[in-house]
C-alpha cells in the first residue's frame, strides 16, 4: 500500500516486509545476491506454491483448503526434489526446467 507517512526500517524489519538493512549500497547488493542464489536451490514451483500459501492465509477458508491441496498434490517437481534428497544431492533446478520445457515442445 502506498502512503505519505514515512515507515521507519525496524517497523518494516518487525513485519517482515523487508529481509534485512544495510549501510551501503555495496552490502545491500551482497545480500541480495545470497537471496538470489539461495534462491536458486528451490523448486520452482514449490516457491509458487509457497506464495500462494501465504496469501491464502490471509484469505477466506475456501481458499486455504485450494492451497493446501495444490502443495499436496504428486508433481514431476515434487519426485525429482525427493529424488535429489535421496542421494544427498541438491537439485540443479535450472537444468530441471529447461529439461521439463524441452520435453513439452
Amino acid at each position: 500500500m502506498l502512503t505519505s507517512i514515512p515507515i521507519p526500517s525496524s517497523t518494516l524489519l518487525a513485519t517482515a516486509a523487508i529481509l534485512s538493512t544495510h549501510a551501503t549500497v555495496d552490502l545491500a547488493r551482497e545480500a541480495a545476491d545470497k537471496v538470489a542464489l539461495a534462491m536458486l536451490k528451490c523448486a520452482p514451483e514449490a516457491m509458487s506454491t509457497v506464495k500462494g500459501i501465504v496469501t491464502a492465509g490471509v484469505a477466506g477458508e475456501r481458499e486455504r483448503r485450494e492451497a493446501f491441496l495444490d502443495m499436496m498434490r504428486p508433481s514431476a517437481e515434487a519426485k525429482e526434489g525427493i529424488e535429489q534428497w535421496r542421494t544427498g544431492k541438491g537439485a540443479d533446478w535450472i537444468a530441471w526446467k529447461r529439461n521439463a520445457v524441452r520435453s513439452k515442445l
